[in-house]
C-alpha cells in the first residue's frame, strides 16, 4: 500500500521560499565580501 504525500500547506511553501530566499541572500553576501577582500 502506498503512502499519499501530503500537500504543502501554504505556511510550509512561504517557509520553504523565505528559507531560501534568506540562504541565496547570504551567498551573495559572502560572494561580495569575497571578490572586495580579493580587490584590496
Amino acid at each position: 500500500m502506498q503512502e499519499e504525500l501530503e500537500q504543502p500547506t501554504d505556511q510550509s511553501t512561504f517557509f520553504w521560499t523565505f528559507l531560501d530566499q534568506a540562504i541565496m541572500t547570504i551567498e551573495r553576501a559572502r560572494l561580495r565580501a569575497r571578490a572586495i577582500s580579493n580587490n584590496e
